[in-house]
């Protein structure tokens, strides 16, 4: 070792580096908790986005059992579709000004109620303005849980997982998108009421 220029001490060069630690191992039922909670938000969000070309087309059908639903004009149906993204965009901005004061787990209990509660309005929608109201209500849960779910894994989880859990939760979303295509095809468009 040479002295630097302030007189402290410097390593030579020619020492080799210091070895890092070995990674600690992972309590593997915790992490998992840490991580099944977010990442079922973000199962839903792609969920939404998978089952929302077969709900469109069993609404749309002779069997929808809505009396209102069969006389949708182009715009209503974009609304349809598009009215959870218009909920999500709110629910980006509520979680852009609370959600560091509230916190992770807050925001995303917050986002697992307005789902249930979206969800349950969807299915019992007597007409088009509710189902709109409803669809748009589940967009901020996907909103605020889409913000927090991310940051609550990375907060949450051990260091030497951190990275492969956030990118699972982004895999959760495409599984989501899968089962809803799933769903499309199991409740088919001559289901009486499948869309609900």
């Amino acid at each position: 070792a040479r002295a630097g220029p302030l007189g402290a001490r410097q390593p030579s060069l020619s020492q080799p580096p210091t070895p890092t630690p070995p990674p600690s191992s992972v309590d593997l039922r915790a992490t998992a908790l840490v991580f099944a909670f977010p990442a079922l938000g973000g199962a839903l969000f792609g969920y939404d986005i998978g089952a929302t070309g077969g709900a469109l087309l069993s609404l749309q059908s002779a069997a929808s059992g809505a009396p209102w639903a069969a006389s949708l004009t182009p715009l209503a149906t974009g609304a349809v579709v598009s009215s959870s993204l218009v909920g999500a965009l709110v629910g980006s901005a509520i979680a852009f000004v609370i959600g560091d004061a509230v916190g992770r787990k807050a925001e995303l209990v917050g986002a697992g109620c307005l789902y249930a509660t979206a969800a349950a309005s969807m299915a019992a929608a007597p007409s088009l303005p509710l189902l709109l109201a409803a669809r748009a209500l589940y967009g901020v849960g996907i909103g605020l849980a889409m913000h927090a779910a991310p940051a609550y894994i990375a907060e949450a989880a051990p260091a030497s997982v951190r990275g492969v859990l956030v990118s699972l939760k982004e895999a959760a979303i495409v599984g989501g998108i899968l089962a809803g295509f799933v769903s499309g095809v199991v409740w088919s468009v001559d289901t009486e009421g499948a869309w609900r």
